[in-house]
């Protein structure tokens, strides 16, 4: 394993934070500043800012409700979702949500897990509910129905189903920044209101919004 990726995952830091420190000659293996790029042996100490970096740690993974006007990430900003959750380690967000929108986050601290979890290779499905401003007309299905350029990307048709004049469930198999909100506009709509219910088998079921449910090793969909 590089020292890039045990650090990531043993450390449970971001690569913004691995890079900073390693810039700074904090990481390092038997007391030598290393690239990135070398591999860790079995008997090898690395140490991150003078602190042994062990691999035997505890993995936990969690479902998190995260509330409208919270972000999904981690930053110093009271709104970061870490100043909502009571956790004694450091948790990392897979299947980030805008501020406006709300729903189901899968928090944790194997680094390994999170990866997989947001490879937009993998097309794992997330499901979400919508609310729109104006009726759900043929023509707006029709529109929303075919893929859509964004940031130079054109994604992939959804899955979608009406539930009523005003609210859509709909399936998707990627992660583009404001996918949905930017695909409703285009279609001459507006989103009154976003929530994520289900990220591949995880769903949000009747949580609240800011609790925090750990996930069992059985219940892990590796």
């Amino acid at each position: 394993m590089k020292l890039f990726t045990y650090a990531k995952i043993y450390g449970n830091y971001t690569k913004s934070e691995i890079t900073k420190l390693y810039n700074e000659g904090k990481i390092l293996i038997n007391n030598e500043l290393l690239p990135l790029s070398c591999p860790v042996r079995e008997n090898d100490i690395v140490t991150i800012d003078n602190i042994v970096i062990k691999n035997d740690i505890e993995f936990k993974y969690y479902k998190y409700y995260k509330p409208r006007g919270v972000l999904s990430v981690i930053n110093d900003k009271p709104e970061s979702f870490i100043n909502f959750i009571d956790s004694e380690i450091k948790l990392s967000p897979a299947g980030r949500l805008d501020k406006e929108s709300e729903g189901l986050i899968i928090l944790s601290n194997d680094g390994k897990f999170i990866n997989e979890l947001i490879n937009s290779d993998k097309a794992h499905e997330k499901e979400y509910i919508v609310e729109v401003k104006y009726p759900i007309t043929s023509d707006f299905l029709e529109k929303i129905k075919k893929p859509h350029l964004i940031r130079g990307r054109l994604t992939t048709p959804m899955l979608i189903k009406r539930l009523d004049a005003f609210h859509l469930a709909l399936v998707l198999y990627e992660g583009i920044y404001h996918q949905i909100r930017t695909i409703i506009k285009n279609s001459n709509n507006t989103v009154l209101s976003l929530k994520r219910i289900r990220i591949k088998n995880y769903t949000l079921d009747d949580m609240k919004p800011n609790e925090l449910i750990e996930i069992k090793p059985m219940e892990l969909d590796k």
